[in-house]
């Protein structure tokens, strides 16, 4: 259908002959569509061949790296690597680190996961589930949904995710929505009596679901607001801005005068419920369009009195092409003198190295400019869906409803609970990063913040608290010279400095005696100076410590001590030596010398 409506709008006038224009026939400079992806990429098939620019208000391509794969396509959304790196910042934002994902069963979803999942890798999230919605609900028997919806309800349903992903067009939601009306009203009652449905899970939808769409939901009778399932969810949306002047044109809207729209009265009766004359028998008995009805009385969902972001991004594809018509028409030779005639030999091609370049404000103060890629130089904007038609009393009612209308940040979303200081993370076998085991720190080891990968060593001068979650640092604890254990310990040493500094001083003084004589003098003296300044070390260990005396006690201590113990040692040899030579022929005797 796609293609025979390209093909209709370039070459039909009189009668449908492709790639033949019959008759006065005007020339189609450009086209601006579709919706979704697939729509875009069968126009493209078609206008490509005729370098006809093509402008996608809402489909979201993968970009390629060269401009000339797609030399007349257009897109008035910026790039989608854009949306992904603001998904992913918004998630690290909240602390959502398992995070479950839906996407479409196609090639559109493939290439979603291809790319979002390393980033979120690289980032520290995990996925809980991956749930691929069929973008054919509308070929799948009843059967065979209850069936994919039992095949992934252990998954869907009992995952600890809180924060579910959604990717896809409005098919995606379709599914969602269906999923969880027959988990509510049919899985639950017959199956699964007792279960309870988790609650509170936070929804973040991409820009290419449209919930703008409310005529798809009539038609296939689902209203995701209606029970409160996707209220509160946050969405990425096309950047918009307020229009002066489009709330009035809105108002003055008159579906019985509107001329060249073959959509309006069509719209006008499945909004407002009502019938217009010979348009369509199965209206027949709704109450008749009096065409006063009034936009604004609708509710949001239904339709938007503000300029959404496809709107937007149509209404800048139309100047975006009206000034590359207008760069391209006056920088020709006398252009002012050339009329509608000279007009005709313009062709679409001639357009490219103009839409490259061209750059302007629109009357919002946006600019409008595409990159290297023909793609919209800009960004998304992030918008919280919350509609006051919400049943709040519904049998699923969400936790974030009340959460999100209180200004509240929504709960976390991870795999299991964060270890809380003290305890460090470890990792479970054969489960993602994202879930973990929390160990106690081992004595003098703390972890200060929550999910620390390893435990980390107090300074020399700390040790770590009861909880292992702090450093504290040690309180000096000194023998004072005030104290009376101190003050009796200093007055011992100085007891034994004084008894062995009077023994020294006789040991001087009687020298030159045969007793002294015989106790060896040097040895003695040098046991008795290290006896005098062992006990004067004492003093070391006593009072306020600081660096000196610090430095000192060990060091001084032990190698006075050291001599003390060699002295005692070498009189000790000595003395064996001396008896061992007294003996007729023993070896020592020689050595000793002449023994008077």
């Amino acid at each position: 259908m796609t293609y025979r409506t390209t093909l209709d709008i370039l070459f039909k006038s009189a009668r449908f002959v492709p790639n033949y224009r019959c008759g006065v026939q005007n020339y189609v400079m450009g086209a601006i569509g579709g919706l979704d992806r697939d729509t875009s990429a069968y126009m493209e098939d078609i206008l490509s061949v005729y370098k006809i620019p093509q402008f996608s208000y809402g489909s979201f391509v993968p970009a390629k790296n060269d401009k000339s794969d797609f030399p007349s396509f257009y897109r008035m959304v910026p790039n989608e690597s854009l949306q992904y790196w603001g998904m992913v910042q918004l998630l690290l934002h909240f602390g959502w680190r398992w995070v479950g994902i839906i996407t479409m069963d196609n090639e559109a979803g493939d290439n979603f996961l291809q790319v979002l999942e390393p980033m979120l890798s690289q980032m520290g999230f995990c996925s809980a589930f991956i749930a691929r919605a069929n973008n054919k609900v509308s070929n799948v028997k009843v059967n065979e949904f209850i069936e994919e919806v039992l095949n992934g309800l252990p998954v869907f349903m009992e995952s600890t995710a809180n924060v579910i992903v959604i990717y896809g067009e409005i098919t995606s939601i379709i599914w969602l929505s269906d999923l969880l009306w027959v988990v509510e009203r049919v899985i639950v009652p017959m199956m699964l009596p007792g279960y309870k449905i988790p609650a509170g899970k936070v929804w973040v939808i991409t820009a290419q679901i449209d919930f703008t769409s409310n005529t798809y939901y009539k038609m296939l009778d689902i209203q995701p607001f209606r029970d409160g399932k996707f209220h509160g969810a946050l969405s990425f949306a096309i950047h918009s801005n307020e229009h002066q002047g489009f709330t009035e044109f809105l108002h003055d809207l008159d579906p019985l005068q509107a001329k060249g729209d073959g959509f309006i009265k069509i719209f006008w009766e499945q909004v407002f419920s009502c019938s217009f004359p010979k348009l369509d028998s199965s209206t027949k008995n709704r109450e008749p369009c009096s065409g006063e009805e009034e936009l604004e009385t609708l509710p949001a969902p239904s339709f938007e009195m503000d300029m959404t972001g496809h709107s937007y991004s149509i209404y800048n594809a139309v100047h975006a092409l009206a000034h590359a018509l207008h760069l391209m028409y006056s920088s020709g030779p006398r252009h002012r003198n050339i009329g509608y005639l000279g007009r005709l030999s313009m062709e679409p091609w001639q357009l490219h190295s103009r839409l490259l370049r061209i750059s302007f404000n629109n009357s919002c103060g946006d600019e409008i400019r595409f990159n290297e890629h023909g793609e919209l130089a800009g960004g998304f904007d992030i918008t919280n869906l919350i509609t006051l038609r919400t049943i709040l009393s519904s049998d699923l009612p969400s936790e974030l409803t009340s959460g999100l209308l209180d200004r509240k940040v929504p709960q976390l979303s991870i795999c299991n609970d964060h270890c809380h200081p003290g305890a460090h993370r470890e990792r479970k076998e054969e489960q993602k990063f994202c879930c973990y085991g929390c160990a106690s720190c081992v004595e003098g080891m703390i972890a200060d913040q929550e999910d620390m990968d390893y435990c980390i060593c107090c300074p020399e001068d700390q040790y770590s608290s009861k909880n292992q979650d702090q450093c504290i640092p040690k309180m000096p604890s000194f023998l004072s010279f005030q104290e009376p254990l101190g003050i009796t310990l200093t007055a011992l040493t100085l007891f034994f400095t004084a008894i062995t500094a009077l023994v020294l001083g006789i040991f001087i003084k009687q020298r030159d005696t045969p007793i002294v004589k015989a106790n060896n003098c040097s040895l003695t003296y040098l046991l008795l100076v290290s006896l005098l300044f062992c006990f004067l070390c004492s003093l070391l260990f006593i009072g306020e410590p600081n660096k000196l005396t610090c430095l000192l006690r060990q060091t001084a201590f032990g190698t006075i001590f050291s001599m003390a113990i060699a002295s005692v040692l070498a009189k000790t040899i000595t003395v064996i030596v001396a008896f061992m030579a007294t003996k007729p022929g023993n070896i020592f005797r020689k050595w000793m010398g002449n023994a008077e």
